[in-house]
């Protein structure tokens, strides 16, 4: 018993990273935070929980790379 619901959720984790077209979309987006620094860069990211990519205002240092220059390029990256 133990051994299928691990095999279940082996399967459900593989499903979900699987799902998204490049790893980087996975990354956390964090809209509130601004990196850190005082530029006002606006810049696209992928939102895992509505599956959208969504603009931030990116203030020029930190963050990760889930970070893109144009809603385009985040479509191309992220969505199917």
């Amino acid at each position: 018993m133990k051994l299928i619901l691990y095999f279940l959720v082996l399967a459900a984790y593989v499903g979900s990273s699987l799902a998204l077209k490049n790893e980087v979309c996975g990354l956390p987006h964090n809209s509130e935070s601004n990196g850190g620094c005082l530029a006002h860069f606006e810049k696209w990211s992928y939102n895992t929980v509505t599956k959208e990519c969504a603009m931030f205002i990116y203030g020029g240092c930190g963050g990760n790379a889930n970070r893109f220059s144009s809603r385009k390029d985040c479509e191309d990256k992220c969505l199917e």
